[in-house]
């Protein structure tokens, strides 16, 4: 969504309905969901390996890693 956003904002500019304000305000908008993104990430893989340690398993077997590109 705030890539659809920026896309927008970015097209605006060009013609005159937006100002760089509001693009890098959109572009801001971009960092920060792709940052809350890679911080979800993490998070997920920290609560993963705390299940595996809890329940007596390796929590760092490398086969129930699992990557994720996104």
């Amino acid at each position: 969504e705030a890539e659809r956003v920026l896309k927008l904002m970015e097209e605006n500019y060009r013609y005159g309905a937006a100002t760089t304000l509001d693009v890098q305000d959109a572009q801001m908008a971009v960092l920060v969901a792709r940052m809350n993104l890679f911080q979800s990430l993490f998070d997920h893989t920290v609560a993963r390996a705390e299940l595996r340690y809890v329940t007596g398993l390796d929590p760092l077997e490398k086969n129930d890693v699992q990557q994720v590109n996104p």
